[in-house]
């Protein structure tokens, strides 16, 4: 999943994070456009329909939060949200 997300960032976000750990948003890779973008592209690539109303921005300030964050909604069945 971390190549897919890495890659999900490089080809559809046209950015470079260089690694997993990185936080995306002291960095200035996510700022309030791309975090849109990105919403979009993980409920493309990954089928998870992220909710506005119960996003928490944590989720998303680096590539192995967004990777744990699918991981628990998908292992438990509950919806993204």
């Amino acid at each position: 999943m971390q190549e897919l997300l890495t890659s999900l960032f490089r080809d559809e976000l046209q950015v470079e994070v260089p690694s997993p750990e990185v936080d995306l948003f002291e960095t200035g890779i996510l700022d309030s456009l791309k975090i849109a973008e990105l919403l979009n592209c993980l409920e493309a690539r990954f089928g998870a329909h992220i909710s506005l109303d119960d996003l928490e921005l944590d989720n998303l300030r680096s590539i192995a939060r967004i990777m744990q964050f699918l991981r628990d909604r998908t292992s438990t069945g509950q919806e993204v949200a």
